[in-house]
């Protein structure tokens, strides 16, 4: 929601000055670095167990979880599909806006227009649970099909020569679901990514699924800056729609027997050993 206001702010905002965003989102950052060293640590039970500090001890333990990962076949699949996924969103970031000044739209409406898809996402991320018990374990595969379809039908509409205030609004529909998918995604994908774990595993998974999306997320910008220098936005959306879409079907097919079964379809090397 914050993210939807600060969008309304940055369209006006840019439209008189550009430089005057990038101040606000400077201090927008001293004000979470300020923050978070107020942060205290929550008081430990006497059962509670701490975990080193120690560097040596942090990367012997995340040398563990990297070998327990490639043993188990159910995380091994799904930070891949993370990966690749997170990827792909954080490319249709920049997509969408490149798309929407391609048809025309101004600075300050595309705020305007952001503010909304960020309201979109916050309802969605909301209604995680209604989400969850709808497609129960078909969740992910849903959100691969329906983000990278609406990514190719929003190229595609963009090339078509369609009336403007048509195109306009059929591309802001593609986003608006791109976004209910982006808002109920990455508050589910961490439930999935923490089920069968402890707290201290947890951690850890979480580390290398963020790395791994990182390194997705550089591979796939640099891929479409080279396709950015030869054509334009709409034809490069709908290329990598289709390159994502083949992508992520042929990871879904490899996770379909080892992501979603019930807790005694899994093999032991999928549960730790505290967990089982």
């Amino acid at each position: 929601m914050f993210d939807a206001i600060s969008c309304v702010a940055t369209g006006f905002l840019y439209a008189i000055n550009p430089y005057i965003p990038m101040c606000l989102c400077l201090l927008f950052c001293l004000i979470a670095t300020i923050l978070s060293y107020r942060f205290k640590e929550i008081p430990k039970s006497k059962s509670f167990k701490e975990e080193s500090t120690n560097l040596g001890d942090y990367l012997k333990g995340l040398k563990y979880s990297f070998r327990y990962i490639l043993k188990s076949g159910r995380l091994k699949s799904l930070i891949l599909f993370c990966g690749i996924f997170f990827g792909f969103i954080n490319l249709l970031n920049s997509l969408r806006r490149s798309l929407l000044q391609d048809i025309g739209t101004e600075a300050q409406y595309l705020g305007i227009i952001f503010a909304f898809m960020g309201i979109f996402a916050a309802v969605a991320a909301y209604k995680e649970n209604w989400f969850n018990k709808v497609f129960h374990n078909k969740f992910l595969a849903c959100c691969a099909i329906v983000l990278t379809f609406s990514a190719i039908f929003a190229g595609l509409a963009v090339i078509a020569p369609l009336p403007k205030s048509l195109l306009i609004s059929f591309v802001l529909l593609m986003f608006a679901i791109q976004h209910i998918i982006k808002g109920a995604y990455f508050t589910l994908n961490k439930k999935y990514l923490s089920s069968f774990s402890t707290s201290g595993l947890r951690t850890k998974i979480y580390s290398v699924n963020n790395m791994l999306e990182a390194v997705c997320a550089t591979i796939t910008s640099l891929a479409c800056s080279f396709l950015l220098n030869s054509m334009s936005t709409a034809y490069a959306t709908v290329i990598l729609g289709c390159i994502f879409t083949l992508i992520l079907l042929r990871i879904l097919a490899y996770m379909k027997p080892r992501v979603g079964l019930k807790p005694e379809q899994y093999k032991k090397s999928d549960i730790p050993i505290e967990v089982q």
